[in-house]
């Protein structure tokens, strides 16, 4: 699989010393795919999406499905992966992408455990705060019809 070419506004995000990442929910009837991280210290014992930086010169597309890989031992491919989010700061931008699958063929691939539960246990007490809305909105959008949107910060 060749990556896409990354955007003017991605070589600049990179000129510009921001960090860019990835993250990805993957679904099967109501249930959702995470990741226990270990890290950054303010995420530690919390649940996120599955994902991470996307690398130099690689698109957001062919990052999720490289990092979807490494992490869980599955293989999807870009066509599979429904881009639907995209929130920024001063120096990092994340690109959310949502797709359905079989979770039973996931398994644990790093020092971080991935966890599947019903999207109704999400919640800010085990998640990080921005999952209670991002996981409806990936599990929701109609991807045939609606494009995919940014939120800066201000």
């Amino acid at each position: 699989m060749v990556a896409e070419r990354p955007t003017l506004e991605d070589l600049q995000a990179e000129d510009a010393g921001v960090t860019r990442y990835v993250a990805g929910f993957l679904f099967e009837n109501n249930q959702v795919a995470l990741i226990r991280k270990l890290r950054p210290a303010w995420q530690k014992g919390r649940l996120n999406g599955i994902g991470g930086h996307i690398e130099q010169g690689e698109s957001p597309e062919a990052a999720i499905v490289r990092e979807f890989e490494e992490e869980t031992g599955y293989k999807t491919s870009i066509t599979q992966w429904w881009p639907f989010c995209v929130l920024s700061g001063k120096d990092w931008v994340v690109h959310f992408f949502s797709s359905y699958g079989k979770l039973d063929e996931l398994k644990s691939t790093t020092d971080e455990e991935v966890v599947v539960l019903p999207v109704g246990q999400v919640s800010v007490v085990n998640a990080i705060p921005n999952l209670t809305w991002l996981i409806p909105m990936a599990k929701t959008i109609v991807h045939e019809s609606v494009g995919s949107f940014d939120i800066r910060e201000v």
